[in-house]
């Protein structure tokens, strides 16, 4: 296996090649510049931003569950009384059909 750019693999299963200036990607690299601390972080401050967000998606989730357990039972209520009027009309239904057996006497 190759793991420098300029080497080829004559056992490759594809044909495809990457084609890069890596001359010119060199001269790019060069002209980086190391970027500017704007602030030391320390692993306290990691912790507490932890905590913090932690919490503020706890407290969204509270809000969340109790706009649903608010409205829930007003749908469940309507799907319940629905189920329950189809449930009887079924029930009438079965009671119409099914016959009662004839017991024959001896």
């Amino acid at each position: 296996m190759a793991d420098s750019p300029g080497e080829k693999i004559p056992q490759k299963m594809f044909h495809g090649e990457i084609q890069n200036d890596h001359d010119a990607i060199a001269t790019e690299e060069a002209g980086y510049k190391l970027l500017p601390v704007l602030r030391t972080v320390t692993k306290e401050d990691i912790d507490e931003n932890y905590l913090r967000v932690k919490r503020d998606v706890q407290e969204l989730m509270r809000l969340e569950l109790k706009k649903i357990s608010n409205r829930q039972p007003k749908k469940l209520n309507k799907r319940k009384n629905r189920d329950s009027v189809i449930a009887q009309g079924k029930a009438k239904k079965m009671a119409k059909t099914v016959k009662e057996p004839k017991i024959n006497s001896l």
